[in-house]
C-alpha cells in the first residue's frame, strides 16, 4: 500500500531559535476482511507520540501520511494493513 501523501517541511527565518516540538503521528488503519455482511472490521494504524528536540530552523524533514488499507474481496479473506506514517526519523506502522 503506497502513502496517501508525502512532502517536506521547513520553517524558515533568521534568529529563530530552535523549537522543541510535541508530535503524534498515526499511521493509516487495515481494512476489514471480506465476507458479506458477517466480517469485522480492520483494526486502527499505531501511533507514536513524544517531543522532538529540537527542531532545527531552516531544515527540512520528511512527512508521509500513511493511507488505509484496500478492501478485500470474496468471503474469508483477510483485510490488509495500511501504510506507515512518518515524520522525519519517527514511523508508525499501519
Amino acid at each position: 500500500m503506497a502513502p496517501l501523501g508525502a512532502s517536506k517541511i521547513a520553517f524558515m527565518g533568521g534568529g529563530v531559535p530552535d523549537l522543541d516540538v510535541e508530535y503524534l503521528v498515526i499511521a493509516g488503519g487495515a481494512s476489514g476482511g471480506g465476507g458479506n455482511q458477517l466480517s469485522g472490521g480492520g483494526g486502527a494504524g499505531g501511533y507514536r507520540t513524544g517531543t522532538y528536540t529540537p527542531l532545527v530552523v531552516s531544515t527540512a524533514y520528511d512527512v508521509i501520511v500513511g493511507g488505509g488499507g484496500a478492501r478485500t474481496n470474496g468471503a474469508g479473506v483477510a483485510g490488509n494493513d495500511g501504510s506507515d506514517s512518518k515524520f522525519n526519523t519517527i514511523e508508525s506502522t499501519g
